[in-house]
């Protein structure tokens, strides 16, 4: 049978070992909070350029401001490539940061997850040295 030392060594050892635990847990928490939040952020972003579309092709250009071959040249690029590059940055570019961020979403929840089962068993331990505890202290006061 353990020793009472031990025993208070070993509980001592998994209370530390939970408490850093907990910490990890609430960093991982903030952390996962936070790429949530930014997630949220990014999808009203990705609605602003649908709604937005138009805005590269400001400002207007008119006979008094810019005219001749090059500005039909200009606005024919404006119309065409530029429109449709403005389109494809909400599709490709923050799709795939989106996609980018749910896999570290998907990684953080599974770390929370490993780090509650972690301070389960701790915790489960930590029952177990206490009944271990209490018996050796049942054990000594009936030796006396």
């Amino acid at each position: 049978m353990a020793s009472l030392a031990s025993v208070d060594t070993q509980l001592n050892r998994v209370a530390q070992q939970i408490s850093g635990l907990n910490d990890d847990l609430e960093e991982k928490k903030e952390k996962l909070r936070r790429l949530k939040e930014a997630q949220g952020e990014l999808i009203s972003v990705k609605h602003d350029f649908f709604g937005d579309v138009e805005i590269c092709l400001e400002p207007e250009f008119s006979s008094k401001t810019f005219h001749g071959n090059n500005s039909n040249n200009y606005d024919t690029y404006r119309r065409i490539q530029l429109k449709e590059g403005f389109k494809e940055i909400p599709v490709t570019q923050i799709m795939d940061a989106m996609a980018k961020m749910q896999e570290k979403v998907n990684e953080l929840s599974d770390e929370v997850s490993e780090i509650k089962d972690e301070i389960s068993g701790l915790e489960d331990r930590q029952d177990s040295l206490r009944e271990q505890r209490a018996e050796i202290k049942s054990s000594n006061e009936g030796n006396q």
